[in-house]
């Protein structure tokens, strides 16, 4: 995990912070928008600032510790919190203030250093002000995002000693970290260093990815892998095997069950091999069909670390049907995978699976 940025410095700025939990959501409970009225609203118009601006990409990378591609599926309820409800808040300016949330469908990762961010999960953003509780909170050049429209979305994380997850993800950046994507091209705010002005997603994925690192023929002693496949987000399954790791089994109407687990070196040894074979070090992204769909879906993420370096390549029912090697590759490799899994002492000692996906 990365290093903690200055959390004083942090609070120091909380008026213009945008935050954003990681949490699974039912969009159901969405569109509860609150309507400020001039007979109730107390107007606080929070004191503006120059943002940070980011001279260059690799800069902003640095101090970012996710990327993702995503689509605005919902608001929810403008609420008003108090700086007691988690720790970060503990030096905040103020004792309570306003957010505006909204669910997030994540598209893409781009880039994931940290956390559990996987494609097709739904993920809660809140922003600083909006109208809560007979207040309205303003910030000027903020951008709230639409629902409907898609962002690319900037993230670093930050550690906190209270185990609730919320606000823990915050933007790197209160101007460069949302841009808007339409029509395949990327809009940051009129300003930025970043990127020009309607550079294309293509392009943008260009850029994001780190210089050539050459892969040694020879496992590397920290190679370590992540795989994980589901249908229900919140129930996955999962095979750690990163140090302290362990495995996950979906139990259908009862839930998960998590057990321990060591991969041992021949293991690792035989799944690097087979991530040779079949180049998915040369792969990344989200490897999916635009044209099929599967009901149910079943997605897989697959994660794995090189001399201390991190990737990730996803993919989903419709990675095999792909009219390419790399889809039939990465859909080969997720079998394999599921296969070691499933073949575990320690997951063939779990409980059977009760119930199905419809």
């Amino acid at each position: 995990m990365k290093r903690n940025r200055c959390i004083a410095l942090l609070l120091s700025l909380l008026f213009v912070m945008q935050l954003l939990c990681a949490c699974n959501n039912d969009t159901s409970q969405a569109s509860g928008k609150s309507e400020a009225s001039a007979a109730e609203t107390t107007l606080w118009l929070h004191v503006q600032v120059d943002p940070i601006l980011y001279p260059t990409l690799e800069k902003f990378l640095a101090v970012t510790d996710i990327v993702i591609m995503g689509t605005v599926l919902d608001t929810l309820p403008m609420v008003r919190l108090k700086k007691s409800d988690n720790d970060l808040w503990k030096s905040a300016l103020w004792k309570d203030f306003n957010i505006t949330p909204a669910l997030i469908q994540v598209d893409e990762v781009l880039k994931s250093d940290v956390g559990d961010v996987t494609v097709g999960e739904t993920i809660r953003i809140d922003q600083m002000g909006g109208f809560a509780d007979n207040v309205k909170e303003t910030i000027s050049w903020i951008k709230y995002p639409e629902v409907g429209s898609s962002y690319l979305m900037f993230i670093t994380f930050n550690e906190s000693a209270d185990t609730n997850e919320y606000l823990t993800y915050e933007y790197s950046s209160i101007y460069d970290g949302l841009m808007e994507i339409t029509d395949g091209k990327v809009y940051p705010k009129k300003g930025s260093h970043i990127f020009d002005s309607g550079i294309s997603v293509e392009d943008v994925r260009l850029a994001m990815v780190p210089e050539v690192i050459v892969i040694p023929d020879t496992m590397p002693d920290d190679f370590a892998v992540y795989f994980a496949f589901w249908i229900n987000p919140k129930q996955k399954n999962i095979l750690d095997a990163y140090p302290g790791g362990g495995i996950q089994k979906d139990l259908g109407l009862n839930g998960t069950q998590h057990s321990e687990f060591v991969c041992e070196s021949g293991d690792l040894e035989a799944i690097y091999a087979k991530m040779q074979e079949l180049s998915i070090f040369d792969l990344s992204g989200n490897l999916i069909s635009d044209s099929v769909q599967v009901t149910p879906n079943e997605i897989f993420l697959i994660r794995y670390q090189i001399n201390g370096h991190e990737y990730s390549v996803s993919g989903d029912g419709t990675t095999e049907l792909l009219d390419s090697v790399d889809g039939q590759h990465l859909h080969t490799l997720m079998e394999y995978l599921r296969n070691f899994m499933t073949n575990t002492a320690e997951y063939k000692a779990m409980p059977a699976a009760e119930g199905g996906y419809d």
